[in-house]
């Protein structure tokens, strides 16, 4: 891995050597930046972001995204029990089938459960398409000082991942960039880069904002995340509690835009 790495920053460095001269011909020019939240720059150093900042964030008073309404239709909740009862090898649905297997009360009771998980899957793609939409808006509207050999160490993380997915589809991670991803090694490496790029971007984005608004993680905030943490809040490390601090953050720039 140590190879795809030196491999990767030093094919960066090069293939993207003339952003990288504008980059830092540009940070020479500038003097002072919007400040970032002290909470997500911590992060950024735990992450060894560094030279990266922000040169001027979007205007985003007006940015308001409203999310549709979503329905399930009953063909969708058919579809539904069908694959379960394929995996149970069962030909259709019965009170006694629900109770033994799915420990529910009653058939109704099991399609009620349907309706309402595929509603909050439609929700959560609904509420994942608008957070994508404002976070492109802000990003295509902000400016930023980005240092090139920073950005391509940190891409190595989207290496990371892809060679996890490799590793699921049990291939090497040149086999499935070029059989999976149908990519050239140049190509791979761009991605990561772009990818690398666009998360950087994303973090000081809502650094900026949230120091601008003032915005804080509360006791409540924990509280409500309580079921979704392995352990008390308090038994994290410190790196740890940035990291969860930061996506409770996140959370509430983009329920700034995004309206139910």
């Amino acid at each position: 891995m140590k190879k795809k790495v030196k491999k990767l920053i030093l094919y960066l460095t090069v293939c993207i050597g003339t952003l990288g001269i504008l980059i830092l011909m540009s940070s020479n020019k500038i003097a002072s930046y919007p400040e970032i939240d002290v909470r997500i720059q911590k992060m950024l150093d735990y992450m060894k972001i560094e030279n990266c900042k922000i040169k001027r964030i979007a205007e985003y008073d007006r940015l308001q995204i409203k999310l549709p309404e979503v329905s399930v239709s009953k063909k969708e909740i058919q579809e539904s029990i069908d694959e379960l009862l394929d995996i149970y090898g069962e030909k259709s649905i019965s009170e006694d089938f629900v109770k033994k297997e799915l420990e529910m009360n009653s058939v109704q009771e099991y399609y009620e459960s349907v309706r309402k998980e595929l509603t909050a899957g439609k929700r959560n793609q609904e509420f994942i398409s608008a957070r994508n939409k404002a976070m492109d808006y802000l990003i295509k509207e902000s400016k930023f000082v980005l240092d090139k050999e920073s950005v391509a160490e940190y891409s190595v993380e989207i290496v990371d991942s892809y060679e996890t997915e490799a590793y699921l589809y049990d291939m090497e991670l040149e086999r499935y960039v070029t059989e999976e991803l149908q990519m050239t090694e140049d190509e791979f490496f761009e991605e990561c880069y772009r990818e690398g790029e666009e998360l950087i971007k994303n973090y000081l984005i809502v650094g900026a904002i949230v120091k601008e608004e003032n915005l804080e993680v509360t006791e409540e905030d924990i509280k409500e995340l309580s079921g979704v943490f392995e352990k008390d809040f308090d038994e994290y490390s410190e790196e740890e509690k940035t990291y969860i601090q930061y996506q409770i953050l996140e959370n509430k720039v983009y329920k700034m835009f995004i309206k139910e």
